[in-house]
């Protein structure tokens, strides 16, 4: 589920342009150039502790709405959305795996197994050396079977269900159980239960509720506690909402200081003592409504409600891309970016005195795709 504009992007700038539909010839590059392969690196310690941001080897497979997970110090990035490979524009939901080793700066050769299942919107993290991805659209339905990838045995097994399908949540680990938080069923309202599952006696159970359910948001664990940053309360609009659950001490959730920009289909991270949010898409944005925003939180400033700064941004304003620190370093990965023409879509023309295209026009998806695909 995704929440998308039209623009129409005029020599570098977005504009209104009018559309002469005799003059507009359709895209026939067997690429839809919205799909990502960005690897850029974020150290927050550079700059007086602004942070700067580093190119780093592009992902293979451009890509969005994957999992990613890390385990010995290698990035694991599964399924997704990929770019449209043949002309008729179809972007195909993804069963590849791939990995990205930061000490070298390089994508591993694998062979890597592809997932059993393609899947999408998927919610993950790694535990130890597994990969756990839950739920997502899998085969164009929302679903609730668990996938564990074994990097030692580099095999895939199926583990128990959700009670529940659903999509666009994220994941969290803390004391070895992996924690799904929001997103939406197949009735398109959000979730607000959280589910916990426990890899040693393979079952799961039922957590608080959040304050504000949301899908589409970003999830991160922080000194034990579980943040639940931005998303989507509903397919109109985006949320600023920050909530903490800590399983030490409350069986329920506290709401913090919101994020200075509404945003959902944010990257997260933590290192130290500070939570970053990473792009995203938003209404603020002039371009595209794509963000390159990086905003960090603080949580014990404020007397405990927390305060957000504003680091330096992203080279690649997107949405849709995960990723994962490092050595205190945050490896930004794949992504979307709405702001750029697809296959099967018309030119938009700036008409000028050569009459040479210029501009292209954006046609997205309605905020409800029927088929969940972004």
């Amino acid at each position: 589920m995704r929440l998308s504009f039209g623009i129409a992007a005029v020599s570098g700038f977005f504009a209104s342009t009018t559309v002469v539909s005799a003059q507009a010839p359709v895209i026939t590059s067997p690429l839809n150039i919205n799909y990502l392969d960005s690897n850029e690196a974020f150290d927050p310690s550079a700059d007086g502790g602004a942070g700067s941001w580093t190119q780093k080897a592009p992902m293979p497979t451009a890509r969005t709405s994957f999992v990613t997970g890390q385990v010995n110090g290698i990035v694991y990035v599964a399924g997704g959305v990929e770019a449209a490979s043949a002309g008729d524009g179809t972007d195909p939901v993804s069963t590849r795996l791939e990995a990205y080793d930061p000490a070298t700066n390089s994508w591993l050769a694998g062979p890597f197994p592809p997932m059993p299942v393609s899947r999408n919107e998927a919610m993950g993290a790694a535990i130890g050396n597994v990969l756990y991805i839950a739920g997502g659209y899998e085969n164009g339905s929302i679903g609730k079977t668990l996938l564990a990838y074994d990097v030692s045995g580099n095999s895939w097994s199926s583990k128990a269900d959700m009670s529940q399908p659903r999509t666009g949540a994220g994941a969290g680990v803390i004391d070895g159980k992996l924690y799904i938080v929001g997103g939406y069923g197949p009735g398109g309202a959000p979730i607000a239960p959280i589910e916990i599952y426990d890899p040693v006696t393979n079952t799961w159970t039922t957590g608080p509720s959040m304050i504000t359910p949301r899908f589409n948001l970003s999830v991160v664990v922080l000194d034990r506690k579980l943040y639940a940053i931005g998303g989507s309360p509903d397919q109109n609009g985006y949320s600023a909402a920050v909530e903490v659950y800590d399983p030490d001490t409350t069986e329920h959730w506290t709401a913090k200081t919101s994020l200075p920009t509404d945003r959902s289909l944010a990257g997260i991270g933590a290192s130290g003592n500070t939570v970053y949010v990473f792009g995203g898409i938003g209404f603020r944005h002039p371009i595209g409504f794509d963000l390159n925003d990086v905003e960090a939180f603080d949580p014990t400033a404020n007397g405990g409600m927390g305060s957000w700064t504003q680091k330096n941004p992203m080279p690649t304003a997107r949405n849709g891309l995960a990723g994962e620190f490092i050595n205190g370093k945050f490896y930004g990965i794949g992504g979307l970016f709405s702001g750029t023409a697809t296959v099967g879509q018309p030119f938009v023309y700036q008409l000028t005195a050569t009459n040479h295209p210029t501009s292209y026009g954006v046609q997205r998806a309605p905020p409800f795709a029927p088929d969940g695909l972004p």
